[in-house]
């Protein structure tokens, strides 16, 4: 038995009493006391059990698991600083409203909605756990979350479109063709947005550019000729932002071990380009 299944049994005695009795401290206490943190990596098998879980049981107590994930993301940074054990609740919680809008149709669009308000959330894990509830939605309802994400974008939240980039860059999901070029669509879309943007020194675009540099990459290796042609159009964008970003992905070894031949073509046009802006 792996951590995850090992960690779902434990679980699953807990959340039973608390969705029948309404006690949730053991739950709650059994959370945080193996957050695995104060420390560099949150206890993500625990997460996504717990989330594994709820999404089981969506279907027969979906208000009931509601209530009681959002009371889950409703706690502040105050009250559950980055990096303490209390930061898991809301991290849990997030992932959770994903599992139950993916099972409950009614949940759907008030879980995107709820996603969409945590993506702005100042602690970094949070932002995090929103990437992982979106992808429990995508797998769900692709179509339905691309649309959602596309308004997101075109709404210009640097923070939203970081969630969006982050949500589609999921190997799997992006196997499905189709998929894969909806998710090339929307990072065009997200550069287009951040080409236009003046005010680059501001922590949300810092947050965001961190994100694409790595993300695009993850679309490239499904769909690679598509994805290198993005790629070269920020390489010679001229904009120092969009270089960086190319850079960056160019260096993953999804890419560099794979696709030597467009990684080093693009490189050399890199070091031939002329001043940045």
């Amino acid at each position: 038995m792996g951590k995850r299944d090992a960690y779902r049994r434990d679980l699953e005695i807990l959340l039973t009493q608390s969705l029948e009795d309404g006690a949730s401290e053991e739950m709650l206490h059994f959370l945080t006391a193996h957050s695995n943190l104060p420390g560099r990596r949150a206890n993500l098998e625990l997460a996504h059990a717990f989330a594994d879980l709820v999404e089981e049981n969506a279907h027969r107590r979906a208000e009931r698991l509601w209530d009681f994930c959002s009371s889950m993301t409703e706690l502040s940074a105050a009250q559950a600083p980055t990096n303490e054990p209390d930061e898991f609740l809301p991290f849990c919680g997030a992932i959770g409203l994903g599992a139950i809008g993916a099972q409950d149709d009614s949940l759907f669009v008030p879980a995107l909605q709820s996603l969409g308000k945590l993506a702005h959330d100042a602690r970094w894990r949070m932002r995090e756990a929103v990437r992982f509830g979106l992808q429990r939605l995508l797998i769900s309802r692709s179509e339905d979350v691309l649309l959602v994400l596309e308004e997101w974008v075109a709404g210009g939240s640097n923070l939203q479109m970081r969630a969006a980039a982050t949500a589609v860059a999921r190997p799997d999901l992006l196997q499905r063709r189709e998929f894969a070029f909806s998710a090339l669509r929307l990072h065009s879309q997200i550069v287009a947005q951040a080409l236009e943007m003046t005010d680059r020194r501001a922590e949300d675009f810092r947050t965001l550019r961190k994100a694409l540099g790595y993300t695009l990459s993850v679309v490239t290796q499904a769909i690679p000729n598509e994805g290198f042609r993005l790629l070269e159009q920020l390489a010679v964008s001229g904009d120092r932002d969009m270089i960086w970003i190319a850079r960056q992905n160019l260096q993953k070894k999804r890419l560099s071990e794979h696709f030597g031949d467009q990684v080093e073509a693009i490189r050399s046009v890199m070091s031939g380009e002329g001043a940045v802006r």
